[in-house]
């Protein structure tokens, strides 16, 4: 199963999940006023300080600055 999801979606279940739950949280950012530990938990990172870092890791940028100026960030 591993091996048909990594063909098909060229990346493991892993990191596919973990697209998913920032792209979900750019669109909380982008819309709404929860707070970043919010947005962290109810797309299911397990503290705010993780979410951070991986949203940085991916997007070269923090979740705080993508809320103040999502037209400047890099989306992959």
């Amino acid at each position: 199963l591993y091996r048909l999801f990594k063909e098909e979606y060229n990346m493991s279940p892993q990191k596919y999940l973990l697209n998913f739950r920032l792209k979900a949280a750019m669109n909380k950012l982008e819309g709404g006023n929860m707070s970043i530990a919010e947005i962290a938990y109810s797309c299911g990172f397990n503290d705010a300080s993780a979410f951070c870092h991986q949203f940085k890791k991916v997007y070269k940028d923090t979740p705080l600055n993508y809320r103040r100026y999502p037209q400047l960030a890099i989306h992959e």
